[in-house]
This record gives structure tokens, sequence and C-alpha cells, in this order.
């Protein structure tokens, strides 16, 4: 989001981190539609409104939905028919949304289209710019609101204080959180103030409102950006991190993917048939503990392991990181069927 259009924005701060998905939904009085495997609907258990009750999840999702929520494929290889390349993907995602928009729900009767502009818990896909910037202008030509998550993917994480200024999108409205304090309890709801002034004094409110620690955090954080250094160590140490993992994906075959942008990046372990290997990932992530590393992964299968960094990360500590992993190169690990 352009400097400019941020000052004319307006701010709602939540002393939590799931205020500002819940406070998201009070506006959709009509129908929602998210993408296929974005934060709502692999979100984290028990934490978000309406993120948990959209949840496909059969391991972590409430038995009841919502009956105006509707989903379109995002365009990752894992949510589009086999083979298909990004170009044929992203053509793919966007047919499909066009075609509920034209046969199930009428666009008119639709409030918002709720995305991640890189998705995260769904595997760290970075969709193409022309996907990004056709849900903008589907969303301009029927009057529906665009709301961005930019809660992993926001500040400095791609490379750009925002996500969505790598596609050239400005949102309607933006969340964000995690990262805004520095890892206390705080996240935001941003946009125009002809859409924040339609909220009266006391329409949301949050539990912690108002903690000055959280303040103090925020604040910090933001003074952290200011002279530029770090976004430009995002993009630096990003492109370390994708070439020192690129070359260890030509080293393994069981490493089928790797991608991301900036410092949010991932890679995908799978089996020598092509199928998705959570069992080689298991073992991997057995390996570094025993190392110390603590890892998490990612992806509608659990066969992804994100790499998400600190964004002030040197480059001494990704090849610490790194080495703990190569560490577990062994072959129970590798040398899989």
């Amino acid at each position: 989001m352009k400097q400019e259009r941020i000052r004319s924005c307006k701010v709602r701060i939540f002393q939590n981190d799931s205020g500002k998905t819940r406070w998201n939904w009070h506006p959709v009085n009509k129908c929602f539609y998210c993408f296929l495997a974005d934060f709502t609907w692999q979100s984290l258990p028990g934490r978000h409104y309406p993120a948990d009750i959209t949840r496909q999840q059969s391991t972590c999702r409430w038995n009841h939905k919502l009956d105006n929520v509707y989903f379109a494929p995002y365009p990752g290889k894992d949510l589009c028919p086999a083979g298909m390349t990004e170009e044929e993907r992203t053509d793919y995602a966007l047919f499909e949304l066009n075609k509920l928009l034209k046969y199930v729900v009428y666009p008119e009767d639709v409030a918002c289209i709720y995305m991640e502009p890189v998705m995260g818990e769904g595997g760290y896909v970075v969709p193409s710019r022309k996907f990004v910037q056709s849900v903008r202008e589907i969303c301009d030509n029927h009057g529906i609101l665009l709301i961005f998550d930019e809660i992993q993917c926001g500040y400095g994480r791609t490379g750009k204080m925002w996500a969505s200024q790598n596609f050239d999108v400005v949102p309607d409205i933006m969340t964000v959180g995690k990262a805004i304090a520095g890892g206390l309890p705080m996240s935001a709801v941003i946009s125009t103030p002809e859409i924040m002034d339609k909220w009266p004094v006391g329409t949301h409110g949050t539990t912690f409102g108002g903690n000055p620690c959280s303040a103090a955090a925020g604040c910090a954080v933001l003074k952290e950006f200011e002279d530029g250094t770090l976004i430009e160590n995002v993009n630096k140490m990003g492109a370390y991190l994708k070439e020192k993992l690129f070359a260890l994906k030509e080293k393994y075959p069981c490493i089928s993917d790797v991608r991301g942008i900036g410092l949010m990046v991932a890679i995908e372990f799978s089996h020598k048939d092509g199928s998705p290997a959570p069992d080689i990932w298991a073992k991997v992530k057995k390996g570094c503990l025993e190392r110390h590393m603590l890892t998490l992964n990612c992806g509608v299968n659990g066969n992804g392991m994100r790499f998400a960094t600190p964004l002030n990360v040197k480059k001494e500590e990704i090849d610490e990181g790194l080495s703990a992993f190569r560490a577990c190169s062994c072959n129970t690990i590798w040398s899989q069927p």
C-alpha cells in the first residue's frame, strides 16, 4: 500500500491476535467469499471467527459452517488439477471464481472477498500478479469489498512493507497482526475513513484494549522500518536463503519444490512417485529438534517446511540453521520410497 494511501487510512487496534479477523466478520451481512487453503480455510484451531467455522480441515474444524460462505480455489498446485502450469492455475482459479459469481451467488449479494495476497498456512504460495490484480478488478466491477489478510505476509515479510505492494494492488480493508508488536499480542484493521466511520463506538471491543506494553512495542517495531535497512535485509537474505535451498533441492530428490518471496520461504517434500511426503517432514522435524532447531510445516498436505526467519537475520544465522537441516540428511530420512 502506498504511503499516501496509508496516511489517508484509519486504523483500529486490538490487543490480541484474533480481533482483526472477528472484526472483519461484522460487516458481512451478505455472502462471504474465501479462497481454498487461505488462512480462513486452513486456520489454527479455535482462534478466529469466522475462520474456525469455515475451515475444511476435519481434524480441527467445528461441526457447523455458515451457509453464506463460499470458497474458490487459490492458484496453488495442490488446489488445482495436477499438471497445470502457473499460468493455467491462474486462469483456472479465476474461472472458478467467476463461475461462482455467475451461477451460485450473484455479485450484488456478495459483501466481500477475503484472501491472503501470499498464502501462509496453505503452503507459502505466491500467486501471479495477474491473479491478484484480476481479483481486484472483479471486486471493482461488482462493487465488492476486497479484504487482504496480511497477518502472516505483512510487515516486511515479503520484502515489501505490505505483501499487496508486490502486486500493485490496494485492498479496501487490510488486517495485520503477529509482527505488528514484535510478538506481543496486538492486531489491527486498516481501511478508508468511509468504511471505518460506519462503525459506532462499542461495535467491537477487546479484553486487553489499550495495553501500554503492546502499544510501546508496536511503536518500537515501526521505528525499525523507518530507514529502510530492515526491508533491504529481507530481500538480500531472502535471496541468499532461496539460493541455498535450491542447491539442496538439486542434491536431495525428496525436496520437490522451493518457493516463496522475501523471507517467507518454504520447501516441499515428496516421494519418488510425486506423492506428498508428510512422513519425511516428520522425520526432518525430529532431526532438527534434536539439533535444537524448531521447525514448522505448512501446506494442505502437511508436507511443506517453512523458513520464516526474523527480518533482521544474518547470513551466519541462516548458515547455522541450514547446517542443522543438512545434518538430518541421513539415509533414513532422504532415501524414501
